[in-house]
């Protein structure tokens, strides 16, 4: 975790195989559950972030993936979720974003 301007950051692994329907519908039970164990303002959790983005991004490494998705995301912004396929894993999603804490 990284802290950024009252702002902490997350990232999680999904498997790769899911739809971007799926992963969303993740992302919100994740939002759920986080409101609901950490509170509605400020906790730096996932339901600090407004909603999630799919770019076309992909990457070769998780080091790579997060240091492009924490650079292109921003507190109260979108958490977004990326395609990663490293060498010898099966591919998956890395999402991430800026929690306001």
């Amino acid at each position: 975790m990284v802290r950024y301007m009252g702002a902490s950051s997350k990232d999680t692994q999904l498997d790769g195989k899911l739809t971007e329907d799926e992963v969303r519908k993740i992302f919100d039970k994740m939002c759920e559950q986080a409101a609901y164990s950490s509170g509605h303002e400020y906790s730096g959790d996932w339901n600090m972030m407004n909603g999630i983005q799919f770019p076309l991004q992909k990457f070769t490494s998780y080091d790579k993936a997060i240091k492009w998705v924490l650079d292109n995301t921003q507190k109260w912004g979108s958490a977004m979720a990326v395609k990663v396929k490293e060498k010898g894993k099966a591919p998956y999603w890395l999402l991430g974003g800026w929690a306001a804490e």
